[in-house]
């Protein structure tokens, strides 16, 4: 399977942790935020860990490597 990030889809090892696109229902929590998901379904879509990551610390998968895995 390949990251579904257009700047990146490289082929994701086996072994490699990978985060699944779902969709579902979500029940919000008084505090902000989500407190479950019924009814919860993966897409088929993947993205790396790697690019995670970079969506997480930089909001944008587009961003150059600041994680550097050659560093």
């Amino acid at each position: 399977m390949r990251c579904a990030v257009p700047t990146c889809q490289r082929e994701i090892e086996p072994d490699e942790v990978v985060w699944w696109e779902i969709t579902g229902w979500e029940k919000s929590r008084k505090g902000g935020g989500t407190n479950a998901v019924f009814d919860r379904r993966r897409t088929g879509t993947v993205m790396c860990d790697s690019c995670r990551l970079k969506k997480k610390f930089s909001g944008s998968t587009g961003q150059g490597d600041l994680f550097g895995t050659g560093t």
